[in-house]
């Protein structure tokens, strides 16, 4: 009898360890089954996410909607100022502040919109005796000596992205400017005054860009210029052409120009300046803008999340895919794959895919595509200059410090040319 009893206890505590097992194993099963509800593509932190990601983009949506509205009011040009900063800035005419956080202090990298949602970013160039050491910061009547003078100043203070350069911003011809001499240079000494007038110079917050694609060189005399996201870049232009475009930009008492090349060295200056990196390092920045832009931009060797928009491989330009698509090595999840193989994989974007290629409110101005300028190479078979490196190419090799003129003087390397519009 105590034998049975010995055996019946054995039995109860298999029975126990048993039940124990199984229920490890249901709550095993009822702890994935929550971890999935919550994390999974379609978890509730998931859906959470997204959610909120809708919330913010529906508030920004509105807060442009309504400063484009106010900047249709605004009939004449008006004065910015932070106080903290104690700083002034003019705001042109047909155009108000941006009311989305982030993009209304000088700090930041101040933005503009105007009544068809064209956006534009100050470049601060500070009107100080440090950078204006020959020039002096009274010039009245503005001599031609005075002009030289300011820049020189200006290329003293933009030397490591000139780096003994022969490009120069100097006429070359009007069938490759798309400008007379006489305009050319007239030009050329208004942005050399506005500069040094009002300590700065507005830029197109992105590539101009369209909304209807294009594949091929074609009829330009209907493009108009527009600095919006989530537009195809404006493609398949020549330098002159782009500089007819940039010209449409009609903003009374502005002028309107692809930019000149002391300008894209005046932005590289304020980005390295302003602009937040992963770093302090001022050399480590300074690598990042003109030894490898790989980081911060969109090149074959790239990664990047995209967050809106569409997106086109080099080798079917005529098909452009939803930034959700996936495709096989290219693209996964919404983010941009870095690949070695740029002739099947490159990627070019609509205009402000990433947040991670946006400086100080700028979009795309390492990678993407080329950008036209009015420098001139200094080569009379290939004059015209283009800066920042495009998608086809590497972050190391074409940055966005990079000057080229070849081969985007040939049609059918247009694929890869745009250009980015300065207002003064």
């Amino acid at each position: 009898m105590k034998e049975n009893k010995k055996i019946l206890k054995r039995k109860e505590k298999g029975i126990t360890l048993i039940a124990l097992v199984i229920t490890i194993i249901v709550l095993l099963i009822l702890a994935g089954v929550s971890v999935a509800m919550l994390t999974g593509e379609n978890g509730i932190l998931s859906q959470a996410r997204r959610a909120k990601n809708e919330t913010e983009q529906k508030g920004e949506e509105e807060l442009r909607r309504l400063t484009s509205l106010e900047a249709a009011t605004n009939l004449e040009n008006t004065i910015y100022s932070s106080v903290e900063e104690e700083k002034t800035v003019i705001i042109p005419a047909g155009f108000a502040v941006s009311k989305v956080e982030g993009e209304n202090t000088i700090e930041n990298g101040l933005v503009i919109i105007d009544s068809k949602g064209n956006e534009y970013v100050w470049i601060e160039v500070p009107k100080t005796t440090e950078i204006y050491n020959t020039a002096g910061t009274d010039i009245v009547d503005f001599t031609e000596s005075d002009y030289e003078k300011i820049e020189n100043d200006l290329h003293a203070y933009t030397y490591l992205y000139r780096n003994g350069t022969k490009y120069s911003d100097k006429y070359y011809s009007t069938e490759t400017t798309g400008l007379t001499e006489t305009d050319y240079n007239s030009l050329k000494k208004k942005m050399l005054r506005s500069v040094y007038q009002n300590a700065g110079f507005w830029i197109s917050r992105y590539e101009i860009g369209v909304l209807e694609k294009r594949t091929s060189h074609s009829d330009i005399s209907n493009l108009v210029p527009l600095s919006q996201k989530g537009l195809y870049p404006l493609t398949y232009v020549y330098c002159n052409e782009a500089e007819e475009i940039a010209a449409r930009n009609n903003v009374e008492g502005y002028s309107s120009n692809i930019m000149f090349g002391v300008q894209w060295d005046l932005v590289l200056v304020y980005l390295e300046k302003n602009a937040e990196w992963e770093t302090s390092n001022s050399s480590i920045i300074q690598e990042y803008l003109k030894e490898d832009s790989t980081s911060w931009g969109n090149y074959y060797d790239s990664t990047f999340m995209m967050n809106n928009g569409k997106y086109t491989q080099i080798n079917n330009l005529d098909i452009w895919n939803i930034y959700t698509d996936n495709l096989e090595g290219c693209v996964k999840n919404k983010i941009k794959l870095s690949t070695t193989n740029r002739d099947n994989y490159s990627v070019l974007c609509t205009t402000g895919i990433t947040e991670q290629n946006c400086k100080q409110n700028i979009y795309d101005l390492a990678g993407n595509v080329w950008e036209w300028t009015l420098e001139y190479s200094g080569d009379p078979d290939n004059p015209c200059s283009i800066r920042g490196g495009g998608f086809y190419h590497s972050g190391k090799n074409a940055t966005a410090n990079y000057r080229s003129y070849n081969p985007y003087v040939f049609e059918h390397n247009l694929f890869c040319a745009g250009f980015r519009i300065a207002m003064y």
